[in-house]
Formats: structure tokens, sequence, C-alpha cells
């Protein structure tokens, strides 16, 4: 019944973004993503009766912000922040998700393919490079480019860190914590997002830094 519930509200989030992107191109896209989108993601959550706290405030300037992708429920947790002049990367694998996809698509979130299709990606990532440039906007992706449906991170792609050298952005870590363990939303209990740190350009040559360690947090 909840499942259901939340698909007819995806469905109905979907109906209200697209009348604010006609009616107001620009603002509209804005209002959906600052107020809409957690609206909609806060809901989803208070329908399962979970608990989320969020430990971080969007910079004033733009950023790459990576997560580490646990579960299915990421997305969900990630649209609770409300960032403004942000772009999602998401996996093409979830087009299959219709009411996702067409709130994703009106939200103008890029999509990637997999990994055995470099040609592919590499016009992916320099497609979004060019209007992340354009707009000045930030982006939220996640290193690993699958969940890993454990605490353990997965080898780390190239593109996020690709895109923050292109742009020179600095890099924002996020670290998404369930407690107590879980990979979905029904498995969840509170859930956190806090902020590791801050990784300038500069440092980007030692990957080394970029770790989710909570001994990692200032």
């Amino acid at each position: 019944m909840r499942l259901f519930i939340a698909i007819l509200l995806n469905c109905a989030t979907d109906i209200v973004a697209l009348f604010l992107r006609e009616i107001s191109p620009s603002n509209g896209l804005e209002i959906i993503r600052s107020k809409l989108l957690p609206w909609h993601c806060q809901t989803v959550l208070k329908l399962y009766s979970k608990k989320l706290r969020i430990h971080i405030q969007q910079k004033d300037e733009p950023a790459i912000y990576l997560f580490n992708h646990q579960g299915r429920a990421d997305l969900i947790i990630l649209g609770c922040l409300g960032f403004t002049h942000t772009r999602f990367f998401i996996s093409r694998s979830t087009l299959w998700l219709l009411p996702l996809t067409l709130f994703m698509k009106i939200i103008k979130a890029f999509y990637l393919s997999d990994q055995q299709y470099p040609n592919k990606r590499k016009a992916e990532f320099t497609k979004a490079c060019i209007e992340l440039k354009k707009y000045h906007e930030s982006a939220i992706i996640s290193p690993e480019g699958r969940r890993s449906g454990e605490k353990n991170l997965l080898p780390f792609n190239k593109g996020a860190f690709y895109l923050a050298k292109e742009l020179n952005y600095p890099i924002i870590q996020l670290f998404i914590e369930f407690t107590p363990d879980g990979f979905s939303i029904s498995e969840l209990g509170s859930i956190n997002i806090d902020q590791v740190r801050q990784l300038n350009i500069e440092e980007l040559r030692d990957l080394s830094h970029v770790t989710y360690s909570r001994a990692s947090n200032p």
C-alpha cells in the first residue's frame, strides 16, 4: 500500500513540476529543485516513518558533491537537500522507472551509460561539463557509479574528478549513514547526511584524500 501511495505521489509531483516549468521555465525549475523536490522526498520518507537529519548546507559557489552510493533510497535522501542550481547524475539503468525518469528529466538530470560503453560516457561527461560551466551549476554524483549494497566502497570512476578539474570546482564529500543498516527505504532506520570534507583542485592529484571514514569528519 505504501509503495502504491508513493507511486501516486510521484505521478502527482510530476504533474505539478510540468505545470511549474510551463508557466515559468527558469524560475519554475529552481522552485522545483529547492521546494517541490525536497517536499516530495521528505513526504516519501515520512510515509515510511523514516527520520532524516541533514548536517550540511549548500555552498555559495558551484561544487561537485560526491556521495557514497549504498542503496536504492539514496536518490530520495539526496532530494531532501533542496540544493538550487544543482544537477543530478543518474544511471541509464533507472530509465524504466518512468515516474522517476520524468521528474529527473524535468529538473534536467544527466543520465550516464554503463562503464562498458566508454565512448558514450565520455560524450555524456563532455556535454555535462559544457552545460555546468554555461549555467554555473553544481552537480551531485557518486564516484562509485552504482550502488554498493554494503558499507564498503566500490572502486571510483574518473568522471566526477574530471568534472572538478575541467570546471575548477571544489569537491564536497557527502556521507550518507543509515542506522540501522539497510538499503531500501523499508529497511532503513534513522538517516544522517554529513559533510566529510572539502577538496580543492590541487588536492585531487592524490585520491587517497577521498575517504568516507567517519574519522575524517572535522
